[in-house]
C-alpha cells in the first residue's frame, strides 16, 4: 500500500508541474545529486572548453623561419646525391640538366612555387596551414590539399623527393 501512495504522490507531482502550480518540495538528497551533477557539467565544460582552446592557440599558420624566397640549389643537391645515391646514370643526368630552377616563395601564410626560368611569370600564391613544427622542421597543408615537409638546415631546407629518394636544397640568399 505505501508503494500505491507513493506512486498517486509522484503522479499528483507530475500533473501539477504541467499545469503551472508548485509540486512537493523535493528532498534534501535530491536536491544535493542534482547541485553534484551541475557541478560536474561545470567542470566537464571547463575542461572541454580549455582543452579546445589551447588547440587552438598551438596551431600555426605562418613561422618565419620559411618566409622569403628559396631557390633550389643544384650544388649543394649534387653534392649530396653523391656516392649515396641509388639513383640510376640516366636520373643523375636529368637532375643535373633541371635542378636549380624550382623556387618557393613564402609569404606570411601564402606561398608560391614557380620555375625562375620564367622571370615574367606572376606566382600564384595560396594559403597553407602548419601541420607540425618542430626546431629541424616544418610541415604544411596548402589549400588545394599538397602536403609537404620542410627540413630546415641553416639557411636552407630540403624536400625529400619520395619517387627517387633524394634532397632537393633550397636556399634562401637573403637570410
Amino acid at each position: 500500500m505505501h508503494n500505491k501512495s507513493l506512486q498517486r504522490m509522484a503522479l499528483t507531482s507530475a500533473a501539477l508541474t504541467r499545469q503551472g502550480q508548485v509540486a512537493p518540495p523535493l528532498s534534501s538528497n535530491v536536491i544535493r545529486q542534482r547541485n553534484n551533477k551541475t557541478t560536474m557539467n561545470k567542470v566537464y565544460l571547463a575542461i572541454l572548453t580549455t582543452i579546445m582552446l589551447s588547440s587552438c592557440t598551438n596551431m600555426q599558420s605562418y613561422d618565419p623561419r620559411l618566409e622569403g624566397a628559396w631557390i633550389s640549389n643544384k650544388d649543394m643537391t649534387m653534392a649530396k646525391i653523391g656516392d649515396t645515391s641509388n639513383l640510376s646514370r640516366e636520373k643523375i643526368e636529368y637532375l643535373e640538366n633541371n635542378l636549380g630552377e624550382l623556387q618557393f616563395v613564402f609569404k606570411g601564410n601564402k606561398t608560391a612555387v614557380f620555375l625562375t626560368s620564367q622571370p615574367k611569370y606572376e606566382p600564384e600564391f595560396e594559403s597553407y596551414r602548419i601541420t607540425a613544427i618542430n626546431e629541424n622542421s616544418i610541415s604544411i597543408k596548402t589549400s588545394r590539399g599538397v602536403e609537404a615537409t620542410y627540413y630546415l638546415q641553416d639557411n636552407c631546407f630540403y624536400l625529400i623527393n619520395s619517387n627517387w629518394g633524394y634532397k632537393e636544397y633550397f636556399c634562401n640568399n637573403l637570410k
